[in-house]
């Protein structure tokens, strides 16, 4: 499900093709390798729009000229602080979790990539606090024989992973939509 602020871009601006890649590839599921894939596929095309927007000749380069890192270098030469100082963190942290998902399968440290994007790219605003306190389910029975503590660490640990997973495409949906509206002038 996309964000209020980013379907009310798409209806501003009509721009139907990202509106139809962001639809169709990055509904949340419960296969977090190919969400994230699939996001840094559509971050890095849009950064490569920036920096093509940025060059006097932008069919000098090609797509494929460049790397993910340094297309994100290049676009912070080029835009500086004219651009948000949390994106240039947030593209090197969702770099580095693509990477540990395409290069590792079920990666030791998955979650704590997940969690530097998520704390570099993710909004802590009421109306997204809202919808992740409105998501909260357990989805879970536990055991009636398991230790109160148990209970608790289990139900401690459950609770991180659920705001983690939550956060994650808000967290992608709110870098999109900086480079979506860059991208067009809004």
């Amino acid at each position: 499900m996309l964000s209020k602020t980013l379907l009310s871009f798409f209806k501003e601006s009509g721009q139907q093709e990202y509106f139809d890649k962001l639809f169709l590839n990055l509904i949340p599921s419960l296969d977090t390798t190919l969400y994230v894939l699939n996001a840094h596929l559509i971050v890095e095309e849009l950064v490569f729009k920036l920096i093509q927007k940025a060059l006097r000749e932008p069919s000098a380069i090609t797509p494929t000229d460049l790397n993910y890192q340094k297309k994100c270098l290049l676009l912070k030469g080029l835009r500086g602080d004219t651009l948000d100082e949390w994106l240039y963190f947030a593209l090197a942290s969702l770099g580095a979790l693509r990477n540990k998902c395409a290069h590792v399968l079920d990666h030791p440290k998955l979650d704590d990539s997940i969690s530097s994007f998520v704390r570099a790219a993710y909004e802590c605003s009421e109306e997204n606090e809202a919808l992740l306190f409105k998501a909260r389910g357990k989805g879970y029975s536990l055991p009636s024989n398991l230790p109160d503590k148990e209970k608790q660490r289990f139900e401690s640990i459950a609770q991180q992973q659920h705001d983690l997973w939550f956060r994650l495409p808000m967290a992608c949906e709110r870098m999109i939509e900086l480079l979506l509206r860059d991208w067009h002038g809004q």
